[in-house]
């Protein structure tokens, strides 16, 4: 199934306290997103950029909190690292993290 463009989800969740689906996404637009789809309509709200690789999600549904695993790139981590700099400009380096949204 797709989503307004949001295919290759390996993971979604759904967060009781926004009414939301979040969707790890490898495969939309060209590259990995994190995918938020509005439960009560069911069209796509946003498509955020994420690492390459990068594919699972979590909610936190009291605190409203997303979480997203950012891949290290491939000159640090190797076959299946980053090959864009999302990840490293969402990090803030090149050691991976987990990106937490609000």
């Amino acid at each position: 199934m797709s989503v307004n463009g949001i295919t290759g989800s390996d993971e979604v969740w759904f967060n009781a306290g926004d009414k939301r689906y979040y969707l790890g996404a490898t495969r939309a637009f060209g590259g990995a997103v994190l995918g938020v789809i509005d439960a009560r309509t069911n069209f796509r709200i946003e498509a955020i950029p994420q690492s390459s690789n990068s594919h699972s999600v979590a909610a936190d549904s009291e605190l409203s909190l997303i979480f997203v695993p950012q891949v290290a790139p491939v000159a640090v981590v190797g076959t299946g690292g980053d090959v864009t700099n999302v990840g490293a400009g969402i990090c803030g380096g090149n050691s991976g993290c987990i990106a937490v949204y609000q």
